[in-house]
């Protein structure tokens, strides 16, 4: 498909504004009209750059290119805008180890329909299962509580397997969504002490990246941590998407452009234009657009013409959760003061407080010696230590290791991490659920405008923030835009709508 443009004399063929020249205005249509057939039979035609575009190259936009690949059409463009592949799979060179700054686990499945079990095994990922049983609880004073964490425990497992079960119950006679704090409440669990938060933070915000007030119990349905694959491996989580790649995209390839941070699109139901800030611009018949949550709602990308407010409407409610990493590097040689257990909760009295440690050289992670723990902070807690100096985060970590372990430890030698709600390609580390995401709502959220689609992790229904989502996303669209190039295309109308307020 290509597309017509027809030029004219700025001005010449604009309305006649006295109603009483009748004559003039005839003549004058005559002449517009004439010569806009005279330049129809002069129009140049401008070729499209692919038939495909793909805006990300993480995991929606990997999956879809290779869907495409797999369907026979390779007339594809993949923009970038950073320099690698991956998206918020991301990892970092730091103390001398490879460590994933953003997804690091593996969730539990069968390979045949989780196709990150499935390239897992393929490309031979290394990483252990977490053991959530090697724990450690200390209080803020240092205390051991683990025995006192342990029986509590009991009754928090109980009001989780009740919330389980009552979000299938919810899905299944499509029942109204409620808030996971509402389902704990209902199954008998009211935290109030801090060993009661920190064990009930491990179970929920550990997991969401946010409290458990804003958080869909829905959403938790699908949700099953039980055998989570830790990925330790030195070529980084992100290696099994670069080795898709690898399969149909060689080194050098011209459809896979990097440092292609995309700022306009314009889009209809004919095409789609992409300007990138680097002033490039590409046009396709279609275009997967994989940008987080984060990126739609801060507006630094322009549509022409605007979203419909129906769709504004459902980008706008999801909430982008922040999960921030600390890895702290001890100086080489430096004798192991922290615990053996593969996780050290905090129980502080503020919630949230520097709360689940983990010791990267529990067994079957790295060797004795590596030196590096990791603390990980989620939702408020990230969004006030992202505006901090690494300097300022590495003195407040030290003074709660000195509260756990005494003041005789040495002192860090070096932290990183990432600020994901400052990071301009994602403005968050994944999406969260807010209370009463409807089906409908979902099929908003994945509606295509006109030619312009939309994947990414937010808009798979049961894998939302996770890995799996990307892909069965970019395979999803891929499949849509496939069938709309055989002229069965999907066109989405809202249904639930009052009096426009869907827009």
């Amino acid at each position: 498909m290509q597309r017509i443009f027809i030029a004219a004399t700025p001005g010449l063929c604009r309305g006649v504004r006295n109603p009483n020249t009748h004559m003039f205005a005839l003549v004058l249509f005559v002449a517009c009209y004439f010569r806009t057939a005279v330049a129809m039979q002069n129009v140049t035609l401008e070729k499209y750059d692919a038939e495909v575009l793909i805006l990300g190259a993480g995991a929606t936009g990997i999956a879809a290119a290779r869907t495409f690949h797999e369907h026979g059409l390779e007339d594809f463009l993949i923009l970038e805008g950073s320099t690698r592949v991956g998206g918020r799979v991301k990892e970092v060179e730091f103390g001398g180890k490879v460590l994933e700054l953003g997804a690091n686990w593996v969730q539990p499945g069968d390979p045949r329909v989780n196709p990150v079990v499935a390239l897992a095994k393929k490309y031979g990922l290394k990483g252990k299962v977490s053991d959530w049983e090697s724990r450690m609880v200390r209080n803020a004073s240092g205390n051991d509580i683990s025995k006192e964490g342990t029986a509590r425990e009991k009754d928090l497992d109980k009001a989780m397997d009740f919330s389980h079960k009552l979000a299938w119950e919810l899905l299944r006679d499509n029942k109204s969504d409620i808030s996971l704090r509402a389902a704990l409440r209902l199954g008998g669990w009211n935290p109030k002490t801090p060993l009661d938060k920190i064990l009930e933070y491990l179970h929920v915000d550990f997991e969401y990246g946010d409290i458990p007030y804003v958080t869909s119990l829905k959403s938790s349905a699908a949700v099953n941590n039980g055998k989570a694959f830790f990925v330790t491996d030195q070529r980084g989580f992100s290696y099994i998407l670069k080795a898709v790649v690898d399969e149909f995209i060689k080194e050098g390839d011209p459809r896979l452009k990097f440092g292609k941070v995309v700022t306009h699109v314009k889009w209809n139901d004919r095409g789609v234009e992409v300007r990138c800030h680097d002033g490039t611009t590409y046009r396709a018949p279609f275009a997967l657009l994989t940008f987080s949550i984060g990126v739609l709602q801060n507006g630094v990308v322009k549509f022409e013409p605007p979203m419909p407010a129906w769709k504004r409407l459902e980008i706008e409610q999801f909430d982008m959760a922040l999960y921030t990493k600390i890895f702290l590097k001890f100086p080489n040689g430096t004798k192991r003061f922290w615990d053996d257990n593969e996780f050290i909760l905090h129980a502080h009295p503020r919630r949230g407080f520097y709360p689940v440690w983990q010791n990267l050289e529990a067994r079957g992670l790295f060797d004795e010696g590596t030196n590096i723990l990791l603390v990980t902070v989620t939702g408020e807690e990230s969004r006030r230590l992202e505006y901090e100096s690494d300097d300022f985060i590495k003195t407040e970590v030290m003074r709660v290791l000195r509260h756990l372990y005494g003041n005789h430890i040495p002192n860090a030698e070096d932290i990183t991490l990432h600020r994901w709600s400052q990071d301009p390609l994602f403005f968050g580390a994944y999406s969260n659920w807010p209370v009463e995401v409807s089906t409908e709502h979902h099929k908003r959220l994945q509606a295509n405008l006109g030619r312009l689609y939309f994947g990414g992790e937010a808009t798979d229904p049961e894998w939302n923030g996770y890995v799996e989502a990307g892909l069965f996303s970019g395979r999803r669209e891929a499949l849509k835009i496939l069938k709309c190039r055989k002229k069965d295309c999907e066109i989405y109308e809202p249904k639930d709508c009052g009096k426009g307020d869907c827009g």
